[in-house]
């Protein structure tokens, strides 16, 4: 179940699959993306990616993520030329780190969900064949056209000037 791209930290179009299995491990059609860009500045990090998963069936994606010392921010870039497509932007959370933002000029619902027995949302696997609790914050919007999500994730770890 944690192979499905529904489950990992990125943005899923249900009524276009990004992978086709086949039997066993099998991948016959695979997720294709490129880094386009980097920056370093004294102040954040950059860097840019395209995936061309999509691009085929008419929905163009673009992923920034700029690093500060303060946060991270995720500026996922869609485009489609269908009249309407449900988008899904996940994230899967480690227990005690807070959950990021996330918004959009287009409304949408922010579903969170802790791992449970009975479910694959809300888990994460460093190894094959394990696997541990986290939280799944999954972003929902009906795209027409051109959006911009925006994730923001915070640091926490930062040390307090009294």
């Amino acid at each position: 179940g944690l192979s499905a791209i529904a489950v990992h930290n990125t943005i899923d179009v249900p009524s276009m699959p990004a992978a086709r299995k086949g039997a066993r491990f099998l991948w016959l059609e695979r997720p294709s993306a490129s880094v386009v860009r980097t920056d370093e500045a004294a102040d954040a990090s950059t860097i840019e990616i395209r995936n061309r998963t999509w691009e085929a069936r008419g929905l163009t994606h673009v992923r920034r993520c700029v690093l500060t010392e303060h946060s991270v921010d995720v500026f996922d870039e869609v485009d489609s030329s269908q009249p309407s497509v449900e988008l899904h932007v996940h994230w899967l959370v480690q227990d005690g780190a807070p959950l990021p933002t996330i918004e959009s000029e287009t409304a949408g619902t922010t579903t969170v969900v802790r791992a449970t027995e009975t479910s694959v949302e809300g888990w994460r696997s460093l190894h094959y064949g394990e696997r541990h609790a986290a939280t799944s914050v999954t972003f929902v919007m009906a795209l027409s056209g051109r959006a911009t999500i925006h994730s923001r994730f915070v640091a926490t770890n930062l040390r307090r000037e009294p």
